[in-house]
C-alpha cells in the first residue's frame, strides 16, 4: 500500500473529531486532500467525499444524540429541503465545466467568511446579553414561532443541500450561519447539522453514483479513521468548556473556509 494510502485512516481520525466540533462532515477537507494529495479531479473527488460524509455523519449524528445535541423536529424540515436540494446540486454539477466549478467553490467559500465573521460578532453580544433565553430549544417548538421560521429553516436545508449536490462538500457554512441568525445554540447547531448531513451525503451520493466511478478502498480506509474520529468528537466536545468549544468552532471553521477557498483559487486550470 502507498504511504498515502497508510495514511489516510490517520487523517480520518483528525477531520472524524475536527468535522463533529463544527457540525460538518469532513467535505471542507475531503476535497482539496482527494485532489491535492491524491491527485483526483474534482469530479472524482465529490463522490468519494459524499460517500465518506455518510459513514462519518451517521457515526457523528448517533453519538451527538446521545448526548442531546440533536432536535429532531427541526432538523426533519430541513433535511426535506436538504433532499430537494441535492437533486439540484448533482444536475447543475453535471452540467457545468469542472474549472468554473472549481473557481466557483472558491470564491463561495471565501465569500461566507464575512457574514460568518459578522453572525459570530453577533452571537457573542446576545449570549453575553442573555437576550434570548428561549433558544435552547427553538429547533424542536417551530411552529410556536409561527410559520416563518419553519420556511427559513427548509431554504436552510435547500441551499446547503445544493451546495452539497454541487462540490460534495457538507454545507455546513449555510447550516451554520443560518441557524445562528435564528437564536440555536451552538452544540445543539453542531449535533443537529450533523443529523441532517447524513441526509444530504446519502441523497448526493445516490444522484451521483449512476455516473461515478467511486474508488472504495479510499472511501472504506477514511470512513475507519473518520468513524473513530466521529464518535469521539462529541465526548471530547461535551467535555470541553462551553465558551472554549465556541472559540475552537469559531476559529477552526474560518480557518477551514479560507484555506479552502484560497487553494482552490490559486490552483491550476
Amino acid at each position: 500500500m502507498e504511504l498515502s494510502m497508510f495514511l489516510l485512516p490517520i487523517l480520518g481520525i483528525f477531520v472524524g473529531v475536527m468535522v463533529t466540533f463544527i457540525g460538518g462532515g469532513g467535505g471542507a477537507v475531503y476535497i482539496p486532500l482527494l485532489m491535492f494529495f491524491l491527485g483526483c479531479t474534482l469530479r472524482e473527488a465529490v463522490p468519494i467525499s459524499l460517500a465518506t460524509m455518510v459513514i462519518t455523519s451517521f457515526v457523528g449524528s448517533i453519538s451527538h444524540y446521545r448526548h442531546g445535541n440533536v432536535q429532531l423536529k427541526g432538523a426533519a424540515i430541513a433535511v426535506l429541503g436538504a433532499l430537494i436540494g441535492t437533486g439540484l446540486g448533482t444536475y447543475i454539477s453535471t452540467i457545468s465545466p469542472e474549472s468554473i466549478l472549481e473557481r466557483a467553490f472558491g470564491v463561495l467559500m471565501l465569500i461566507m467568511i464575512f457574514p460568518m465573521y459578522l453572525e459570530i460578532k453577533d452571537k457573542k453580544r446576545k449570549a453575553l446579553s442573555k437576550e434570548f433565553p428561549h433558544v435552547a430549544c427553538v429547533l424542536d417548538n417551530l411552529f410556536e414561532h409561527g410559520y416563518f421560521l419553519a420556511i427559513m429553516i427548509f431554504i436552510i436545508g435547500l441551499v446547503s443541500g445544493t451546495f452539497t449536490g454541487i462540490f460534495g462538500v457538507s454545507g455546513v457554512a449555510t447550516l451554520i450561519v443560518g441557524f445562528y441568525l435564528i437564536k440555536v445554540r451552538p452544540k445543539i447547531i453542531v449535533g443537529t447539522s450533523v443529523f441532517i448531513l447524513f441526509f444530504k451525503a446519502l441523497s448526493g451520493l445516490l444522484w451521483h453514483l449512476p455516473t461515478a466511478d467511486i474508488n472504495w478502498e479510499v472511501v472504506i480506509l477514511l470512513g475507519l479513521g473518520t468513524s473513530i474520529g466521529g464518535f469521539l468528537g462529541p465526548g471530547l466536545l461535551s467535555k470541553i468548556h462551553h465558551e472554549k468549544a465556541e472559540n475552537m468552532l469559531d476559529i477552526v471553521f474560518i480557518c477551514i473556509i479560507a484555506g479552502l477557498g484560497i487553494l482552490f483559487l490559486v490552483k491550476p486550470v
